[in-house]
């Protein structure tokens, strides 16, 4: 199409609705993509402490102490665990988040509700 050519024939408004609505749908799968990925990772985090608690819970012996490298190996050892979990089913927090935030971003999308701004409190 030339682009001097004005746009006022159905077919070529017709086009770019439909290349509008495309866009929008790519756009709205990317944030979901991107969306479920911070729910599994948030999750992620929150098991990984859950480990560490617990094994911070757990007496030490002599025995099992094992210094420093121990505790490197069982620090990455928990982090692992936790994210192959998060990248299962998990325990199924991340997608209770991923399904309250997706909503509420649906409903503002739709015009439904406000987004509310951050409250950050004083500094």
């Amino acid at each position: 199409m030339d682009p001097m050519t004005p746009l006022n024939s159905a077919a070529s408004l017709s086009g770019m609705a439909r290349d509008t609505e495309s866009a929008e749908a790519i756009t709205r799968a990317r944030r979901d993509g991107e969306l479920r990925r911070a729910c599994r990772e948030f999750e992620s985090v929150l098991l990984e402490q859950v480990l560490k608690d617990m094994r911070r819970s757990i007496p030490k012996s002599g025995v099992m102490d094992g210094g420093f490298q121990g505790q490197m190996y069982t620090g990455m050892m928990d982090h692992e665990v936790a994210r192959q979990a998060a990248l299962g089913k998990g325990v199924g927090l991340g997608e209770m988040l991923y399904q309250a935030v997706s909503r509420r971003m649906r409903l503002e999308d739709a015009g439904v509700i406000q987004a509310r701004p951050v409250d950050r409190g004083d500094p």
